[in-house]
C-alpha cells in the first residue's frame, strides 16, 4: 500500500516524517478531513479564529491533495 504525509501548517508547519498507507485518494481525502477536524478540535480554545491547511504528498514527496479548513465567529451587528 502506498504511503503519504500529511504535513499541517497552522502559523508554523508541522511537516509529517512518518506518514501512514491508505489504499487509495479516496482514503487519503478521508484522512484528511478527519484529521483537520481533530486538529481544529484541539486547537480552538477561547480563539474566535483558526485556519489550518494539510498537504498531502506521495512517497516521492509530490503534493496528491491539500485541504483547508476556517473557522471564524464574529458578533452579529
Amino acid at each position: 500500500m502506498p504511503r503519504y504525509f500529511f504535513d499541517v501548517h497552522n502559523s508554523v508547519s508541522f511537516p509529517d516524517s512518518v506518514g501512514s498507507e491508505h489504499e487509495d485518494l479516496n482514503s487519503v481525502r478521508t484522512e484528511a478531513r478527519r484529521s483537520l477536524i481533530e486538529i481544529a478540535g484541539g486547537s480552538l480554545g477561547d480563539k474566535d479564529a483558526l485556519q489550518l491547511r494539510m498537504d498531502v504528498r506521495d512517497a516521492v514527496g509530490q503534493r496528491v491533495l491539500a485541504a483547508a479548513l476556517l473557522m471564524v465567529v464574529e458578533d452579529a451587528s
